[in-house]
């Protein structure tokens, strides 16, 4: 190989370096603007504020009425017919159970339970019959039993 050739070989490698050279250059400069901040521009200017309007007219006060009335107090409503039974009538042991089929307290106070011959009465003194739960009453007679509330109306028969 000629001196001229391996010189114009040697020229060609280096000119080809250093266009990758450049080429390297350009995409960093390239990179560096893309990660260059713009200028923000903030604005400074202060705005006025308005004065809140306070109202200063004096208004006249309503004296505020008071219910006097006395309302009654409201028990929640248990229907007691619907509650309360005879669950069973034990003509041999002369025995009436009454049962509170609730999940609440009932006063069974007043109430009473006569036989149907009218002959035979119990009357309920300060009871309260637990949730879920059954009272024995003693029965000399032997026939059906009818149980009232304290107003006197039929909550249940039982014909045993």
């Amino acid at each position: 190989m000629e001196e001229s050739q391996i010189i114009a070989e040697l020229l060609q490698a280096e000119e080809s370096q250093i266009i990758a050279e450049l080429l390297q250059v350009e995409e960093l400069k390239i990179n560096i603007e893309n990660l260059q901040v713009k200028e923000l521009k903030i604005n400074t200017e202060i705005l006025p504020v308005e004065e809140p309007q306070i109202n200063t007219e004096i208004l006249p006060v309503e004296e505020p009425q008071i219910n006097t009335e006395i309302l009654p107090v409201e028990e929640p409503y248990i229907d007691s017919e619907k509650s309360v039974i005879i669950s069973s009538l034990n003509k041999e042991d002369e025995i009436i159970e009454i049962k509170n089929t609730s999940d609440t307290f009932i006063d069974i106070s007043n109430w009473k339970i006569l036989s149907d011959s009218g002959e035979q009465a119990y009357i309920f003194n300060n009871i309260l019959l637990e949730p879920d739960s059954t009272i024995k009453i003693n029965n000399s007679e032997s026939d059906s039993a009818e149980l009232y509330n304290a107003q006197g109306k039929l909550i249940d028969r039982y014909n045993g």
